[in-house]
């Protein structure tokens, strides 16, 4: 997991200290591409999920596009759906 430091925020000092876990610290905020980017450019692994931290996405959907990619595909996307009123 690679987490990226912006504006000062207290999460990327706490989860810099876990194993599993890359912190990046930027020299400034470049803009939520450039710190995509970044963070692909630091990820190692079989399998990359880009979410933002605001949990506007639902981490609870990682399992769901995994096991997409277990049935043979190399790329995995999702769409969030309008609420229904």
């Amino acid at each position: 997991m690679a987490v990226l430091k912006i504006r000062g925020k207290q999460f990327y000092w706490k989860a810099k200290k876990k194993n599993h876990v890359k912190g990046i610290k930027l020299s400034r905020n470049f803009g939520q591409h450039q710190a995509i980017t970044a963070g692909l450019e630091a990820a190692k692994g079989d399998w990359i999920v880009v979410m933002d931290c605001d949990l506007q996405d639902v981490p609870e959907n990682i399992p769901l596009f995994y096991n997409k990619a277990m049935e043979g595909f190399d790329l995995v996307v999702g769409k969030k759906n309008k609420p229904t009123r």
